[in-house]
This record gives structure tokens, C-alpha cells and sequence, in this order.
């Protein structure tokens, strides 16, 4: 029996769920201007903002706050999103878009 893969289609993640945990805003801005789907959950649960915050908490990249700045100016839902995530910067960033939602 082959061994199933903890990475790839075996977690539900797509593309921009990639891009987003490791950190590659070029890419993230790519899938965002092709129409990738902000809200599609992986195997978790998370959508690709939800990702982006965990990923942040867990090992935060340099590109990470502006992939969560990105994706929030394109209407992902804030709510999808861990917080507080523990990051000053993603916080406020959160915060702001939260307050502006209500």
C-alpha cells in the first residue's frame, strides 16, 4: 500500500494556500489577479486568510504582513482570520479591517 503524502491535494490546500504559508507575495498577487478563490477551506478548515495568519504565528515570513494586507483589500473575509495572531503589525492590520466590517 503506497503511503499517502502529508503535503499537496492530501491537505486540501490549493495554490494560494501554498503561496500565502510560505510567504511569496508575487505569487499570492498572481493567483489574487487570475481569480483564485479566496474562501475555498483546506482539509483544516482555514481559507487562505486563515492561513496566512497561522502561517505568521507559527513562522512568520517578511512578506507575511503584506500578503494578509493583499488579500484583505481583495475581500477575503476577515472573520476567517486567527486573532489575536501575536503580531503587532497583523493584528492592527486585522483590527482595522474588523472594526471597518462592523
Amino acid at each position: 500500500m503506497r503511503r499517502r503524502s502529508c503535503r499537496g491535494n492530501a491537505t486540501g490546500l490549493n495554490a494560494l494556500h501554498w503561496a500565502v504559508d510560505r510567504g511569496h507575495l508575487d505569487v499570492v498577487n498572481l493567483l489574487i489577479r487570475h481569480g483564485a478563490p479566496l474562501e475555498t477551506r483546506n482539509n483544516f478548515g482555514g481559507t487562505v486568510l486563515g492561513m496566512a495568519t497561522w502561517s505568521a504565528m507559527q513562522n512568520l515570513r517578511p512578506q507575511h504582513p503584506a500578503i494578509i494586507e493583499a488579500l484583505l483589500a481583495v475581500g477575503a473575509r476577515v472573520a476567517d482570520a486567527d486573532h489575536p495572531a501575536g503580531h503587532p503589525r497583523i493584528d492592527a492590520l486585522l483590527d482595522r479591517h474588523r472594526n471597518a466590517a462592523l
